[in-house]
This record gives structure tokens, C-alpha cells and sequence, in this order.
């Protein structure tokens, strides 16, 4: 039969290693908090790029209100033209 100093011994290490194991991988344990904290720093640096795309937006929202630009675009990417305008093409340019 054990003796009660040893059946003390391992009450006490058994509690230990049981709190031990809540620290780590119970319900709010250090790896549940590291993983919490891996998912903060993903969404901040989410975060920051679309801040960034916003601001990127809101110029292009400016930049359509305004009647010059709408005009480049028209004829540097549609290659549009007013029904008066003279088109001149530079055949010696190189591709």
C-alpha cells in the first residue's frame, strides 16, 4: 500500500499537469491566445491593404467627376474622338 506521503505527491503533481494543461490548451490557453494573436496581425495587415485600396478608390471616384479626365481616358484608352478632330498616325513609330 502507498504511503500517504506518496498518495500526496501525486494528488499534487496530478493537479499541477492538470493546470498545466488548462494553461496550454484549454478554452483561453496560450495556444488559443497565440493562434487569437496571429488572427489580429492577419486582419491589421488586411486592414491596411484595403485602407490603402480605398484611398486609391476615393481618387478614382475624384478623378471620374471630373469632365478632363473623363476626356483622357476617352481618348487615350477608348480612342475616342470629337467628330471635328483631325487623327494623325505616326506610321514610323516602332511597335
Amino acid at each position: 500500500m502507498l504511503s500517504k506521503k506518496i498518495v500526496g505527491k501525486l494528488i499534487s503533481i496530478s493537479i499541477i499537469t492538470s493546470l498545466l494543461l488548462l494553461i496550454l490548451i484549454g478554452k483561453n490557453g496560450l495556444w488559443v491566445w497565440a493562434d487569437l494573436k496571429s488572427q489580429i496581425r492577419a486582419l491589421q495587415n488586411e486592414l491596411k491593404e484595403l485602407e490603402l485600396q480605398k484611398g486609391k478608390l476615393s481618387e478614382e471616384i475624384n478623378n471620374l467627376q471630373n469632365d478632363f479626365y473623363i476626356e483622357q481616358i476617352a481618348r487615350e484608352q477608348l480612342q475616342m474622338a470629337y467628330p471635328d478632330d483631325h487623327i494623325y498616325l505616326d506610321t514610323d513609330k516602332k511597335r
